[in-house]
């Protein structure tokens, strides 16, 4: 009777584990997400999870490890949610990309601050540049294909990766005020101004 229930317990364990570990990334990404990287701590996320300090660094071991698998976790579920985005629809994509600044643009802005003193911050800034250059190509894809490959349909992927930018939905709401709406209407006009521009200009 014993050996049958050791598989079970071995089960529960780990599965009691799993949800243990996924307390802990919750907690540290809306920890990371609320405030500086330099005032977020191990004791801090393990209140936050309501577990040992102990059992934060069995799990993850450091800050950095902990931070880089917090954004992992992030990450997969922004991919997802910007995933939802279909090529070619405007209002809706950028429905979808301002939601996605409205919860994390404050975020990124602080760790672009620590980009060259906290090594964990690099790799995961160059991964989101490339996931948001990604993005605007697919969503731009039959605009950009109106130019041939080459430097010119890289300046009109880059122009568009400008104007959709983080840094741009932190001038138009931070530093300018504006609503949700009215930021979604200033990034449409930026952009469509860009593909006006570009039907300009081509022969």
């Amino acid at each position: 009777m014993k050996t049958e229930r050791r598989p079970y317990r071995m089960q529960a364990r780990a599965t009691a584990a799993e949800g243990t570990r996924a307390r802990i990334l919750d907690a540290a990404i809306e920890s990371f997400l609320a405030g500086w990287y330099d005032e977020v701590t191990l004791r801090d996320v393990a209140a936050g999870a309501e577990v040992a300090l102990q059992t934060v660094v069995n799990h993850f071991g450091t800050k950095e490890e902990l931070f880089s698998a917090g954004v992992e976790a992030l990450h997969e579920r922004v991919e997802a949610e910007r995933g939802a985005a279909t090529p070619g629809d405007l209002d809706g994509a950028l429905s979808i990309l301002v939601e996605h600044y409205e919860a994390t643009g404050d975020a990124a802005i602080r760790a672009l601050a620590f980009e060259d003193r906290i090594p964990a911050m690099k790799p995961v800034l160059a991964r989101g540049r490339q996931s948001h250059r990604a993005w605007v190509e697919r969503i731009f894809a039959a605009t950009l294909a109106e130019f041939p490959a080459g430097a010119e349909r890289r300046r009109v992927l880059a122009a568009h990766v400008a104007a959709l930018d983080v840094y741009v939905w932190k001038l138009l709401r931070r530093d300018l005020g504006l609503g949700r709406a009215a930021t979604i209407a200033v990034m449409r006009g930026l952009v469509t101004g860009l593909d006006q521009s570009q039907q300009r200009r081509t022969p």
